[in-house]
Parts: C-alpha cells; sequence; structure tokens
C-alpha cells in the first residue's frame, strides 16, 4: 500500500489526518527496511570481523545518546529562542499530556500568522524527500 501514486483514486477524498497517517506509516516502513537491511549485512559482516561490527554498533548506540542538557540546547538553537522547560520536564523520560483543544487552535493561529510562506509544503513535497 505504501508508495501508492499521490494522484491514485484512493486519496481523492481523505482528509489531513489520513494523510499524515499514510505519510507516517510509509516512513515508518522504510526505516524498517533500512534497519533490516543494516542488521542483515552487521549479521554478514560478524563471520568475517566481529570486532569491527562490534565497535560500529557501540558506536551507533553512543551516538544517539545525548544528555538531556545538549539535547534541550539543540532544540533551542534550532528555534533560535529559549523554550523555557520546568527542569523536571528536561530529565525526565515520561511524556507529557498535551489538551488536544489548545494544540489545534495553537496550531491555527501560527497557520494565520504565517500565511506569508512563498511556497506550500504539502504531502507530494514530504514524499519525495530522502530522509536518509
Amino acid at each position: 500500500m505504501w508508495g501508492v501514486p499521490t494522484d491514485h483514486k484512493m486519496f481523492a477524498e481523505i482528509n489531513t489526518s489520513q494523510w499524515m497517517w499514510y505519510f507516517y506509516n510509509y516512513l515508518e516502513d522504510k526505516n524498517e527496511r533500512f534497519t533490516r537491511n543494516r542488521d542483515l549485512v552487521e549479521y554478514h559482516a560478524s563471520f568475517i570481523e566481529p570486532e569491527a561490527v562490534q565497535k560500529i554498533r557501540e558506536a551507533r548506540d553512543n551516538s544517539v545518546a545525548v544528555p538531556d542538557k545538549e539535547f534541550t540546547a539543540g532544540i533551542e538553537y534550532f528555534f533560535g529562542r529559549k523554550i523555557n522547560l520546568p527542569e523536571e520536564k528536561k530529565t525526565t523520560t515520561e511524556s507529557v499530556s498535551i489538551d488536544p483543544e489548545v494544540a489545534i487552535r495553537k496550531s491555527n493561529m501560527y497557520k494565520k500568522e504565517n500565511k506569508k510562506v512563498s511556497h506550500v509544503i504539502d504531502y507530494s513535497y514530504w514524499l519525495n524527500m530522502d530522509l536518509e
């Protein structure tokens, strides 16, 4: 189902949430294929150079682990402003509940404020974007 051309008739009457769901699952499948292929290559390489494969896996695991303060600093740098999270939110791994009504209202306000975008980023932009 994923990878169906965007001009297919099944897309004629779907809403934005359904597009997001489709795109999310498309990317998840792409990520699963990448992980499966990488693991298969590592499996075969482990018969020839097990120490090298172990070092690669350790390096990958260590590269993903980012301390909370560095992560927050990176997000603040990316957005160009402080995000002012309470200290307990910066160090916890628990999810934070969000009121959907407030999130939708803020999203709509943001869209109204930023209507001056010179191009539209829609589903076709994201489907053609290579994230690897």
